[in-house]
């Protein structure tokens, strides 16, 4: 296991690479103009099937990239509505899917302050959650669920700028098109492949990447 690394940002080929089942991946969502939007997180399984394969938080309604300024704040902050909170959920899905083509990163280092947990516990935290529509405990962040499944502790250092954030978006909104601003500002539609093979029984030993 990849043990208190922060990797270089680089493609999703490149990084695969280097995976290793129980590993943090933290994407980096861009817009259109290659403009930073916000940090996606999702735990590595493995490689399973021919597929590198991550579970994650996802608000249900585009599981892989923003949705114009939705996915943004399902991210970074606790704060949403009460129809998107029923939509979220646990996802599992390829890797090169979920990227796309942002850049992302091994981000595991929250290992120098906290003890992670062994590989197969990492590995059958995230897969025992899969389908499950609570996030009463993760607080419907995609970072506060992956750092639980690797440290049992839930935590998001996006957190408090989402709130801030949303505040902004409010009062943004009230403006004269202040709609078309935000998403201009932010928005970018993702073309998502929905990876529905894949079930939480998944055997350990069909794993290639330990």
């Amino acid at each position: 296991m990849n043990y208190g690394i922060t990797s270089e940002w680089t493609s999703d080929a490149e990084l695969a690479k280097k995976l290793e089942t129980g590993d943090l991946v933290e994407i980096s969502r861009t817009s259109t103009i290659r403009f930073p939007i916000y940090r996606h997180w999702s735990v590595y399984i493995g490689f399973i099937d021919g597929y590198h394969i991550v579970i994650f938080l996802t608000n249900g309604k585009n599981n892989n990239g923003p949705n114009l300024f939705e996915n943004f704040f399902s991210s970074t902050s606790s704060i949403s509505t009460n129809n998107h909170e029923e939509n979220s959920s646990i996802s599992i899905d390829k890797f090169f899917d979920v990227c796309g083509n942002d850049q992302c990163r091994i981000n595991n280092s929250m290992d120098n302050k906290y003890k992670p947990l062994s590989q197969w516990d990492i590995y059958d935290r995230a897969l025992s959650k899969v389908g499950e529509y609570d996030h009463s405990a993760f607080k419907i962040n995609c970072e506060h669920f992956a750092k639980w499944c690797r440290y049992n502790i839930s935590t998001s250092s996006q957190a408090n700028y989402g709130k801030a954030a949303t505040i902004g978006r409010r009062a943004l909104l009230l403006l004269p098109g202040g709609f078309l601003v935000f998403a201009a500002a932010t928005g970018i539609i993702y073309s998502v492949s929905k990876f529905s093979d894949l079930v939480k029984k998944i055997p350990r030993n069909i794993l290639v990447k330990k």
